[in-house]
């Protein structure tokens, strides 16, 4: 009887071990999904930026930017056509709300480019403590403005600020031998009207009427 019982523990142990060995292993894959290779990473842009350059060249009309959505009190009465509807407006919605944030740090670019150049409001250390911002965020905002500068229409697809910032050395060596998509990305944002605000036309778009290289230093 004692032989059986120990028989049994010795089971439940190495039973119990198992387990929690099993366990781990599937929290550590869960923990480290495989990063993409930054060759991949490019892959991957490459094709979303074709991909929405060809959607955006389909029509030559105004580009609308609509912010503008509805916040229900329930769905209760809606029928599923309404509810998909709504759904749709959602996810447009916050592609637009990118797409208006970045410009607002392209706008960035530019102011602090104009404050760092110019000495009118002292110097550049100063003014960052002014604006309470780091100068190597500022810096950072500079050389985005730069990039999009010259590569107006990055800001057709809906990349990130911080996609576009690490990826762009590599990003800018592929251009350099794919001189079509290169050429596609250099064309001026069309005249864009953001829904309930005023008109932006693409003479005041970045990129527009700007032949200077891109000068970034991003690390």
């Amino acid at each position: 009887m004692q032989q059986t019982d120990k028989i049994l523990r010795a089971l439940h142990n190495n039973l119990k071990t198992l387990k929690a060995e099993n366990f781990h292993k599937k929290k550590r894959k869960r923990r480290n999904p495989k990063k993409l290779s930054v060759q991949e990473t490019i892959q991957e842009m490459v094709i979303k930026m074709e991909r929405a350059l060809e959607k955006y060249d389909i029509s030559d009309r105004v580009n609308v930017w609509d912010v503008s959505f509805q916040i229900e009190e329930n769905y209760h009465e809606k029928t599923f056509a309404e509810i998909k509807t709504a759904h749709e407006k959602l996810v447009a919605v916050g592609i637009t709300s990118n797409q208006l944030k970045m410009l607002s740090y392209v706008e960035r670019g530019k102011m602090y480019n104009f404050l760092k150049e110019n000495q009118r409001f002292g110097e550049w250390k100063v003014v960052c403590n002014e604006l309470q911002i780091c100068r190597r965020t500022a810096d950072r905002y500079i050389d985005f403005h730069s990039i999009i500068n010259a590569y107006p229409r990055l800001l057709v697809r809906e990349l990130t600020f911080e996609t576009i910032m690490s990826a762009y050395k590599p990003l800018r060596q592929y251009l350099l031998c794919h001189k079509e998509l290169e050429a596609k990305l250099r064309i001026p944002l069309r005249s864009t009207h953001v829904k309930g605000k005023e008109m932006y036309t693409s003479r005041h778009m970045a990129g527009a009427g700007n032949k200077r290289s891109v000068a970034c230093r991003c690390t």
